[in-house]
This record gives structure tokens, C-alpha cells and sequence, in this order.
């Protein structure tokens, strides 16, 4: 697929069509020619043959969709750096704060078995180590507002569902969120205390590390463990986008937590992320 991503450095030559049983015309033969690599690629079916199979494998993503996917991506990641270069203008970020997007194509099944595609768009950040205390949260933090690449990422997400992907946002159709959090290894001197700016929670059901678990934090407890800052960092970025696209809650939305927790201490491993998935986001 990447060798595609400029559909401007791709000629087609020597294409051959034919007449198909819909009196339609279908492509049989073509040469296409990439300007950037200076490569030709053969498609070839002057025998006619049924390419029904394609569509059975499971796997099986149209290239029409590949090439959507690529070209949202590569917008995508021109937002990116759009809002980077702003907030590292205004003093907010340094450039020692990389935020990633991916998009990706899902073939899948629905509850009835019937062959769907999902559109998964996955926005994270990382920061290098010397100014990761600078750039994200602070020890004992959680607040998104506490964390400038937090604020920086979530910009992102906010306008790109605004922008390039609001197509995506269809009222009353589904949108899965899987949003996780991560704390370091350091050791709690005293309880922090906890207002439930974003709730109080009793055995809520969360990930850890991938794995179906609860977790409980609320006033009268505190956070006493980096497994309920992780969880908090989290919630976080659930209560932003509630607050801040109105959109995404027409929809049939879900959330899930996961959190995870470093072996290792250091304000690097102090992050958040989040993966929306569009379901069936290609039917009309």
C-alpha cells in the first residue's frame, strides 16, 4: 500500500477492457507504472476468471478503501503537525513531543456473521525522557489539563473528527473507544487526594495490561497506587471528548480503560492514547 500512497506518480499504460455480462465495461489488463520507484505492476485477467474469491477472504480489504485509508492518514498526520507546530509556537510543547496517528482497515463479522469493515484511528504520543516532565504529567497528576502533549493530542483527535473524519461520526451508527493509561513505577509517600472531578468508581471494570480486571478510587479512599493514577489519566481523556465532541455522543458510543503500569519510574512512562473504532464505517 505505501507504494501507492501518491496516486499523482502512478500511469496507468496499455490497459485492455472487455464487455462483462451487464453490457458494463471491466478492466482486464493494465500496467501500472510508479513514478517514484520507477516499478510496474501487472494486473491481468484476459482469461476472464471470476475474482469473486477475493471478496470471501476474510482478509480481503478493496482497494478503494486501502487508498481512502492511506490518503486520511497522511491528513491525519498533516493536522498533526499542524497543531504541534502551533503549540510549540506558543511555548506549550517542546519539539521533544511526538504525537503518532494510524488509521487502519478492519475486515470483520457482525453479529450475524455478515462481512463488515471497521475503521480503527489510533492517536498516542510519546516524549522524550529529559523533557517528559516538562511536555506530560507531573508525579501524582492525572488531569488532562496537567499534561501539554496530553492537551496537544487531544486537540488532534478533537478536530480531526471535525474535520476529515466527521463522515465518520454518523448519529445512532457505532463507535468503540479504547483509551489507555499509563503510570511509572514510583513509589507513594502520602494518599493523594481524589474530588471525583471525573466520578468516584467501585470495582469498575478496566484492563490491565490486556486483561479484564476492576479497579475502585473515590474521595473518601484516595489514590494510594499507580495502577488508579493510570486508570484516572484515562478517564480523563473520556470526560475531554464527552465535554468537547458532542458529536461522538450521538452516536452508539462505548468506552473501554486500559491501563498499564512500567516496572520502570520516570515521567516517560507517564502517558495516555486512545484508538476510536468506527464500526462498519463503510455502509451507507
Amino acid at each position: 500500500l505505501t507504494e501507492f500512497k501518491d496516486p499523482s506518480a502512478l500511469e496507468f499504460r496499455n490497459a485492455m477492457y472487455a464487455v462483462n455480462e451487464n453490457d458494463e465495461f471491466e478492466l482486464v489488463y493494465t500496467e501500472v507504472f510508479n513514478k517514484n520507484n520507477n516499478q510496474t505492476y501487472v494486473f491481468d485477467n484476459r482469461e476472464r476468471k471470476s475474482l469473486a474469491f477475493l471478496e470471501s477472504d476474510d482478509n480481503f480489504v478493496p482497494l478503494e478503501q486501502l487508498q481512502a485509508q492511506r490518503m486520511e492518514e497522511l491528513k491525519l498526520e498533516e493536522l498533526r503537525n499542524e497543531v504541534m507546530k502551533t503549540a510549540m509556537e506558543d511555548n506549550v510543547i517542546t519539539d521533544h513531543t511526538k504525537i503518532d496517528v494510524k488509521t487502519k482497515v478492519v475486515p470483520t463479522t457482525d453479529a450475524s456473521g455478515k462481512n463488515i469493515f471497521n475503521y480503527e484511528v489510533n492517536v498516542g504520543y510519546t516524549v522524550d525522557e529529559e523533557f517528559s516532565a516538562r511536555d506530560d504529567f507531573g508525579p501524582g497528576k492525572y488531569l488532562c489539563e496537567e499534561s501539554a502533549a496530553a492537551q496537544a493530542m487531544l486537540t488532534v483527535v478533537k478536530k480531526a473528527l471535525e474535520g476529515d473524519f466527521a463522515k465518520y461520526v454518523v448519529e445512532g451508527k457505532e463507535v468503540k473507544l479504547m483509551i489507555t493509561g499509563m503510570a511509572d513505577a514510583m513509589p507513594f509517600s502520602r494518599t493523594v487526594p481524589y474530588n471525583e472531578v471525573y466520578g468516584g468508581y467501585d470495582r469498575e471494570p478496566v484492563y490491565k495490561n490486556g486483561q479484564l480486571d476492576n479497579i475502585s478510587v473515590n474521595k473518601q479512599t484516595g489514590i494510594s497506587e499507580n495502577e488508579q493514577l493510570a486508570f484516572l489519566r484515562a478517564m480523563g481523556v473520556k470526560h475531554y471528548i464527552e465535554s468537547n465532541i458532542p458529536a461522538l455522543q450521538k452516536m452508539k458510543t462505548s468506552y473501554n480503560a486500559n491501563i498499564e503500569v512500567s516496572e520502570e519510574t520516570g515521567s516517560q512512562y507517564r502517558r495516555i492514547g486512545v484508538m476510536l473504532t468506527f464500526v462498519d464505517a463503510f455502509a451507507q
